[in-house]
């Protein structure tokens, strides 16, 4: 898988904890622009039986922050994960995080945080759209009757699944490079697609698919998961994921 590369000056989420060291709390000074949306991700994959595909829509929101020493931005992801049914092959969920550059010595070198590609997907095929602050562009100027976008493979959000949907522990990084490594021969990701969109945010699909994931996040339970050796050269312990990449609609 190639090198994800996130936007220059924007900080690893808050939200992101590795080997249980929490990311140091920074004083807001003050205020500015913010700027929410929904779009539609569509993933489509191709399997042995044939190509299937799956989409959600989802929110973003962002406030532009001026922060002590830094400029940042917060911003936060509504929604929850698309659900790629495979077949016989199993289970492909895309999350709602994406990995984020970490220069943090006591951390891996990538960690996951709330999932900027779409936003810059659809910045990128704007022309329209202010590059030096797409995020806070992107709401003001791409509209629903806008064509959809591709992602690029740096775009695309963090893939999972779990070895056995009813036990958490199994879950997994899924290499979008490589399919077929996680789900078998003749498994391949197609595409990843995003929209704007007026249509509400979906909701229940993983609570359908994972009948435990709302007792996992109310228990403040995180997932336990190994970091692919591209993401962790330093061979960092288990990654402490948040479930909220799955399910984070309320």
């Amino acid at each position: 898988m190639s090198a994800l590369k996130p936007p220059t000056s924007i900080p690893v989420s808050r939200r992101a904890l590795v080997g249980g060291l929490a990311a140091t709390s920074l004083a807001i000074s003050s205020c500015a622009p913010s700027g929410l949306y929904r779009y539609r991700l569509t993933a489509k994959a191709r399997t042995p039986d044939g190509v299937v595909e799956a989409s959600g829509v989802r929110s973003f929101q962002v406030k532009d922050q001026v922060v002590k020493i830094i400029d940042t931005i917060d911003d936060i992801a509504r929604g929850e994960a698309i659900i790629v049914d495979l077949g016989q092959a199993g289970v492909l969920f895309v999350s709602l995080y994406g990995w984020h550059a970490n220069e943090s010595p006591q951390m891996s070198d990538w960690i996951p945080g709330e999932d900027w590609g779409p936003s810059l997907a659809l910045a990128r095929a704007n022309p329209a759209v202010d590059q030096s602050n797409p995020f806070l562009d992107v709401p003001r100027v791409v509209k629903a009757e806008d064509p959809p976008v591709e992602l690029l493979r740096p775009e695309i959000p963090i893939l999972l699944r779990f070895r056995d949907l009813n036990d958490p522990a199994t879950i997994e990084f899924v290499n979008p490079e490589n399919l077929a490594e996680t789900f078998g021969p003749n498994v391949e990701l197609v595409s990843v697609v995003a929209q704007v969109t007026d249509d509400v945010i979906t909701s229940g699909q993983t609570e359908r698919r994972l009948p435990w994931i709302d007792a996992f996040i109310e228990n403040k339970q995180w997932f336990s998961i190994n970091m692919a050796p591209k993401y962790n050269p330093n061979g960092y312990g288990p990654m402490h994921l948040d479930p909220h990449c799955l399910s984070n609609s309320r």
